[in-house]
């Protein structure tokens, strides 16, 4: 349980760090307008509709499971944006998936369940079915259709 708690923490410091220029950005704006402060809230996450989401970011998504399921770990970090790949490289990528085969036994499938955006991001989940246990695995995409953060938590 830790290693997947390891898992959960690289992929939202990966988010994170992604998004930090955006609030930068926006705080300046902020400074600069008072008025427009109090019209800023922190944006939360909203299901969208199947048809709303960008079938480039499906793809992308999917490509990213797909080569895991496969074991093509070089292939799955294809599309991981810069941050990530400094945080995750390949390598590091299958010993993660080896680790969560190891907790949860071996990988079976998964499936579509819903996506979420945030901003410019977008949080794909899947229901992740391993031979001992069901976990969500999300993957955040951004509006270049890189792979910003992974994340495995309870189903």
């Amino acid at each position: 349980m830790k290693k997947l708690v390891l898992i959960m923490l690289i992929g939202v410091f990966t988010l994170v760090a992604c998004s930090d220029d955006t609030e930068s950005d926006s705080s300046e704006q902020a400074e600069d307008s008072p008025a427009e402060e109090t019209n800023q809230e922190e944006t939360e996450a909203e299901v969208i509709d199947d048809a709303d989401v960008p079938s480039e970011v499906i793809e992308t998504a999917d490509a990213f499971l797909s080569a895991l399921a496969a074991g093509e770990f070089e292939q799955s970090t294809e599309n991981f944006s810069e941050m990530m790949n400094t945080e995750l490289d390949a390598e590091e990528m299958e010993d993660l998936w080896n680790q969560l085969n190891e907790q949860l036994g071996d990988f079976i499938d998964y499936e579509y369940q819903q996506t979420q955006q945030v901003d410019e991001f977008y949080s794909l989940t899947y229901q992740g079915l391993f031979s001992g246990e069901e976990v969500n695995l999300e993957v955040a995409v951004d509006q270049d259709n890189q792979i910003v953060g992974f994340f495995v938590t309870p189903a």
